[in-house]
């Protein structure tokens, strides 16, 4: 069966089967780093995954949506690019399945890796971390290789991927706040790379775990030629399907709108019925189409009436809501009445029992003074009337009598 066009056979124009960790060995077909590398034992310095990041390359070309790999460890280094896809399987063609895209970043292949602590472009703001990579060779892309077809928007990320993997510089820019990993690291990692004192962690670098829950087939795809593997389960070539060892420049820099004119897809053959298989009979074809419309019309009258019945249910609820909230809306009205008018009665009596207790302590007070009052004049007078007499009594009396000439004497 020819693959379809957006799966990685057909859709992606450009691929290579040189050895992914050297730079001009074609004769031999190494998938993956070589077999004597050390693996490391001890414990990693920097050991991230599934960083959020974006990549950007060219003014007008970037890619969102892809999660970031980092490992270091003494002088081994590995990084991993990854983004989501959704495939349609063989067994089940109209569903679809997720799984992901990978872009290994050999250290052997970075020619100068930049880090920037405070890039001018923030897309995750003040936790933006920038890698720019320059390569002495394109990195590579792993893809699915058993899939019937994928999504319209599948197919442009991987027409996407293609032309990332073929770019000479790339920009990452990752979400690593200061708390995730420690800015010396990175720079230090950077600064090695740039050195070409790593080599790749090759543990880290294997394919077989990638699509074991999907697929026991890989695609390795290379930036740099036009020649294509998949893969068996230990690694080696099981057939080459595109020659392209001896390209031009021209041809390995071809425009991206080029690849994009993908011959038509062709679905799967259909599958042979045993002889057990029951036959459907034969029926006249404006029957059937008859028969469709009918069964159309009847479903559609049948939902119509659902949601009319709906649309009545809904409408009754909402009556009986209405009239639920009104009723508690006038049981609080008068309810709010009756407290406001106890608290009224309750604060009027309360204002003339304190006014009845203020009168009649003002009366007590009258009466108290009047009797005051009253004593002490009373008193006063008493002691001005003995000061009187006393003084009346206690002077001497002095008396002149005159008497007038008598006309008889």
């Amino acid at each position: 069966m020819p693959d379809s066009p957006c799966s990685p056979a057909t859709s992606i124009g450009s691929i290579a089967a040189t050895n992914l960790n050297t730079q001009t060995d074609d004769e031999k077909s190494v998938f993956g780093p070589s077999s004597h590398d050390i693996q490391p034992t001890w414990t990693p310095r920097v050991d991230k995954t599934r960083i959020p990041a974006r990549a950007c390359w060219n003014p007008d070309h970037n890619m969102d949506n892809i999660l970031l790999d980092i490992h270091w460890s003494k002088q081994h280094a590995f990084l991993r690019l990854s983004i989501t896809l959704r495939l349609r399987t063989a067994p089940y063609p109209s569903r679809c399945v997720r799984t992901s895209a990978y872009i290994f970043l050999y250290p052997e292949r970075i020619d100068k890796l930049l880090f920037t602590v405070q890039p001018d472009d923030k897309p995750f703001y003040g936790s933006t971390r920038a890698f720019t990579f320059h390569f002495n060779r394109p990195p590579a892309l792993i893809l699915p290789k058993s899939y019937v077809s994928c999504p319209k928007d599948t197919e442009d990320t991987i027409l996407l991927l293609r032309g990332l993997v073929q770019q000479p510089c790339l920009t990452i820019y990752a979400n690593l706040p200061n708390t995730t990993l420690r800015k010396q690291w990175l720079q230090e990692l950077c600064e090695g790379i740039t050195k070409h004192q790593f080599r790749t962690i090759s543990s880290r670098a294997k394919w077989k775990t990638l699509y074991a829950s999907h697929s026991s087939e890989a695609e390795i795809i290379e930036g740099d030629s036009l020649r294509r593997y998949v893969l068996d389960r230990d690694g080696t070539a099981a057939s080459e399907l595109v020659e392209g060892r001896s390209l031009p420049q021209s041809a390995l820099n071809r425009d991206h709108a080029a690849v994009s004119e993908l011959p038509a897809y062709q679905e799967i053959a259909p599958s042979i019925p045993t002889s057990t298989a029951k036959r459907k009979r034969p029926c006249d074809e404006s029957s059937a189409v008859g028969q469709t419309v009918q069964n159309v019309e009847a479903k559609l009258a049948t939902h119509e009436r659902r949601l009319e019945e709906m649309h009545a249910a809904h409408e009754r609820r909402l009556e009986e809501m209405h009239a639920a909230h009104e009723r508690r809306l006038e049981e609080m009205h008068a309810a709010h009445e009756r407290r406001l008018e106890e608290m009224y009665a309750a604060r009027e009596r309360k204002l003339r029992a304190m006014l009845d207790t203020h009168m009649r302590e003002i009366e007590n007070l009258g009466d108290s003074l009047e009797e005051r009052v009253g004593s002490s004049i009373a008193e006063g007078m008493d002691g001005v009337q003995d000061r009187v007499m006393d003084t009346i009594t206690s002077m001497p009396i002095q008396v002149t009598l005159t008497f007038p000439t008598h006309p008889v004497y």
